[in-house]
């Protein structure tokens, strides 16, 4: 269902860019020329994965931090524990 939502989201996004002007058709007639990547090309597809993945890992840590912390404050205030459960007193 994800991939399926992600799909949908894409072509409706594409769509109403389109519907608005923002994209527009190609300015040539076809046939299209075709574009062979280039060395320049791969490194920078490769530069834009490992940014990409960068990025992904430190928001996931972000945000894994901050919602264990919430959580911690939510469930000490609520049942009045000494130690969460699920937090490990080991170092």
């Amino acid at each position: 269902m994800v991939i399926l939502g992600s799909a949908v989201g894409l072509l409706i996004g594409a769509w109403i860019n389109f519907q608005a002007g923002i994209i527009r058709g190609p300015p040539v007639d076809p046939p299209y020329p075709v574009l062979w990547p280039s060395a320049g090309m791969l490194g920078l597809s490769f530069l834009r994965l490992v940014i990409g993945l960068a990025l992904l890992g430190i928001v996931r840590t972000v945000v894994k931090s901050s919602v264990r912390s919430a959580l911690v404050n939510i469930l000490t205030q609520t049942y009045e524990l000494q130690t969460p459960f699920f937090v490990s007193t080991a170092s």
